[in-house]
């Protein structure tokens, strides 16, 4: 029990990391459509050693060979946002709720990777 409880601390503690290293990077590639690539991948790496996952894509050609195309995560927890980090296909952004604006410096690299962020209370706003 107390393996879960720490993998699940250095989870938290690496979602930082990865946050302060978008930070980083922000002012240098602010707009570059591979940004959220590359910190995701950075994010995904370390999650997956830290909660001993492999993530195996059984596609026969890269995920990035289906764009234009959307990409829809249905997930039902926060850690496989983070987990799926590792596949995250280069010159693609991200969709979020507006609430992600209050995340202390995941909000910083998440605009600066060009992302959007919508307003789901108010529909008309979400369109605009």
């Amino acid at each position: 029990m107390i393996g879960f409880y720490l993998r699940y601390a250095l989870s938290l503690a690496w979602l930082l990391v990865m946050s302060l290293f978008g930070v980083a990077l922000a002012p240098f590639l602010f707009g570059n459509r591979n940004f959220n690539s590359m910190v995701a991948h950075f994010g995904g790496w370390g999650l997956q050693k830290i909660l001993r996952i492999r993530i195996r894509l059984e596609s026969p050609r890269p995920i990035e060979g289906f764009q234009p195309c959307v990409y829809v995560g249905n997930h039902q927890d926060n850690l496989d946002v983070l987990i799926f980090g590792s596949t995250f296909p280069a010159n693609t952004i991200v969709i979020g709720k507006k609430e992600i604006a209050w995340v202390p410096f995941f909000n910083l690299f998440y605009v600066a990777g060009g992302n959007i962020l919508l307003d789901r209370k108010h529909r008309t706003r979400a369109f605009s």
